[in-house]
């Protein structure tokens, strides 16, 4: 996904640097992604759900600059088979119908569930109950099911920890300059 949002970036300038035209495009992604989702396509839907999203984190972080950085964790989420519940209230929340309304019933006692970024996590799927998991405190770019898992996954984070937190540090500065 992130290649892909090099390659939009750097084709479509004009367009990617206009707040207006990416919360079209975000919108654009939300319809389809909601018309896959009530036809039960929930493949579909998680995709357009993590693609609008990225709009989204987008517009608010490099546009608007509201926010540091995007929530890498939540896009691979939406991105990577989420629950039905995450992926229901992803939509709900996003538009102005009341399609969703009667699935939302459904599966609002189903519980949200993260991804644990620990390959060898134990869990089915590495999918945890999601207000279980526990978020790098250095970076806060990847959630983990347990302390145990964080302490196992280490080695391979340590090597991209740092760099994220050297980047939201820039980040920080040029945004205190503005």
């Amino acid at each position: 996904m992130q290649a892909a949002y090099r390659a939009t970036r750097e084709e479509y300038a004009v367009v990617w640097n206009s707040a207006a035209v990416m919360e079209c495009v975000s919108s654009t992604f939300l319809l389809l992604g909601t018309e896959y989702l009530l036809e039960g396509n929930n493949k579909a839907a998680s995709h357009y759900a993590s693609l609008a999203y990225c709009f989204e984190q987008h517009i608010t972080c490099n546009l608007r600059r509201e926010r540091l950085t995007m929530s890498w964790p939540k896009m691979n989420e939406l991105y990577f088979d989420p629950d039905k519940h995450t992926l229901v209230s992803f939509f709900k929340k996003r538009i102005s119908c009341s399609c969703l309304n009667a699935t939302y019933k459904q599966v609002r006692s189903v519980k949200k569930l993260g991804i644990c970024y620990n390959f060898k996590c134990p869990h089915p799927g590495r999918k945890v109950e999601r207000r279980l998991t526990k978020c790098c405190s250095l970076c806060r770019r990847v959630n983990y099911c347990s302390r145990e898992c964080q302490v196992d996954n280490w080695k391979l984070h340590r090597l991209h920890c740092p760099r994220y937190v050297h980047r939201d540090s820039r980040v920080a500065v040029v945004m205190d300059l503005d």
